[in-house]
């Protein structure tokens, strides 16, 4: 069962002192928000009773309105319920957008920023950009249907110019959207529009790889300390430590080095993960780690304490 209540934002407060008051409805350990329309000022609002405090002149007429919300978001909660709907699914029969896809999508979207997922989060905000601009403003559940995803496929190949292989990474996005939506209860599994569509075959990529003689020659250039010898030796670092990911070595720290090896929390999926350290790598390593501390990072591209938040590192 959802819980419901209200939240005064203090962080949204005014010139004038009053903050807004929001319904939150919280379940499956996710909170949607939506706005009562109801602004005081913190020194009238009793959290504890959730009511605005009587020494407010108009505090019958917004307890009032505030009694009416949360009974209309525990019929909402208790309807949806049944289909085991997520929050957003209450707030959409509030404010009466149930139908609109945007709205879901949107949810999603604050899911991933809230669990930390940088690039999802930026993947998945750049494709309601393409969705907005391929569809409009407004797209309700009733319009994803077959014809949608090839007019959508259609846009990306011809107004993009994407290649077959962008396209279906695109569609597959949306795709999980609706597999999640169905999970959620938002929309019945008969409405997935992909069981009436067929996504462009990718086509294998033709990638040019280096020789070892081309590594060797770059690794050899004499080139003074700067910006570009720190690009030439990250790139070298992330070839020989095992196709390292630029933002975990970025994140390296000495203390991450431990004799011929390294351990590190790979940035992407949290989990631990270890490399060997070749001779080659070492030799690129040391003129870095000359006067440093366990917690400095070994490469000068991250200042110590940048790393505090994660979600502003890996954006």
């Amino acid at each position: 069962m959802a819980t419901i209540r209200f939240l005064l934002r203090k962080d949204k407060t005014r010139s004038d002192g009053t903050a807004p008051l929001y319904l939150r409805v919280t379940s499956r350990r996710r909170s949607r928000h939506l706005s009562t329309g109801i602004r005081v000022e913190p020194r009238f609002w009793n959290d504890a009773r959730q009511e605005v405090r009587r020494s407010h002149p108009l505090s019958d007429a917004y307890n009032a309105r505030l009694q009416d919300l949360r009974l209309e978001a525990e019929r909402a909660a208790l309807e949806a319920g049944a289909r085991r709907a997520a929050p957003e699914a209450v707030i959409q029969r509030l404010d009466g957008s149930g139908t609109s896809f945007y709205r879901y999508l949107n949810g999603f979207i604050d899911d991933l920023e809230q669990k930390g997922r940088v690039w999802s989060w930026k993947r998945y905000r750049v494709l309601r950009g393409k969705l907005e601009a391929c569809f409009g403003p407004r797209l309700d559940w009733g319009d994803l249907d077959g014809k949608a995803l090839l007019r959508l496929e259609r846009y990306l190949t011809d107004r993009l110019g994407n290649g077959p292989t962008t396209v279906r990474k695109e569609l597959a996005m949306l795709h999980r959207v609706v597999r999640q939506a169905i999970r959620d209860g938002e929309v019945g599994a008969d409405r997935d529009p992909f069981l009436r569509y067929e996504p462009p075959r990718p086509k294998r990529p033709e990638r040019r790889r280096l020789t070892m003689e081309e590594v060797e020659r770059l690794e050899a250039l004499d080139l003074p300390p700067g910006r570009l010898r720190r690009t030439r030796d990250a790139f070298l670092l992330s070839l020989y430590l095992c196709g390292l990911r630029f933002g975990d070595l970025c994140c390296l720290k000495v203390r991450n080095l431990e004799g011929d090896r390294i351990r590190f929390r790979m940035n992407k999926t949290g989990r631990p993960h270890t490399v060997p350290v070749p001779e080659r790598a070492r030799r690129l390593l040391e003129p870095y780690l000359e006067g440093k501390e366990p917690e400095d990072f070994i490469l000068p591209l991250l200042q110590r304490g940048d790393d505090r938040d994660p979600f502003h590192l890996r954006r």
